[in-house]
């Protein structure tokens, strides 16, 4: 009788709410240390931006600006060909030559399986043999920023190439923008 009712105590103990009464495996959230050494939380002044590390704003927090194509091909690009072809370079590195390709051929890795799994076209070709080449640089920003079906008004389902409005900022699309001009000369 005193072992089962021993037996019963210690399965009890582990039916309390909230912390556990016999932490085998501690873990350091539960430490009451960890929440006494929190930071208060304070709030932002009033009419702040947030910033990013490099200073510009995070992405999110202003709001986009919706251009129609027609709106597009009058964007003039901001940014200087002299300090963006390198930033350029390294963000189509990172997000472009898996399927343009690193000489912006349209001959990237993934060029087979996009016609594979039935896309209506494969990546385009950004060089001066390319359509990119006739088109103005704010309707490539566009293209960028909008993905190629949601700024020609096409289905989404059928062309691939995605939107980057919320992976890049306006200033590394329009670098981006300047490195497809450099590799088209």
């Amino acid at each position: 009788m005193l072992l089962l009712v021993a037996l019963s105590v210690i399965l009890l103990t582990g039916c309390s709410r909230g912390a556990y009464p016999l932490d085998f495996f501690p873990e350091m959230h539960y430490a009451q240390s960890y929440k006494i050494q929190e930071p208060p939380s304070l709030s932002a002044p009033a009419g702040s931006v947030p910033r990013n590390v490099t200073g510009g704003p995070l992405l999110g927090t202003l709001p986009e600006v919706e251009y129609t194509l027609a709106q597009a091909k009058l964007l003039v690009n901001p940014v200087s060909k002299d300090a963006s072809v390198s930033a350029g370079a390294k963000l189509y590195r990172a997000n472009c030559a898996v399927c343009h390709g690193a000489a912006g051929l349209g001959d990237g890795p993934m060029k087979d399986r996009l016609v594979t799994a039935g896309y209506l076209a494969s990546p385009a070709n950004l060089t001066g043999a390319g359509p990119t080449k006739a088109k103005p640089d704010g309707e490539v920003f566009l293209i960028v920023t909008k993905g190629f079906a949601a700024a020609y008004g096409l289905p989404a389902d059928r062309f691939v190439m995605p939107a980057f409005r919320k992976l890049l900022t306006d200033q590394e699309r329009w670098a981006l923008v300047q490195y497809i001009r450099s590799i088209q000369q």
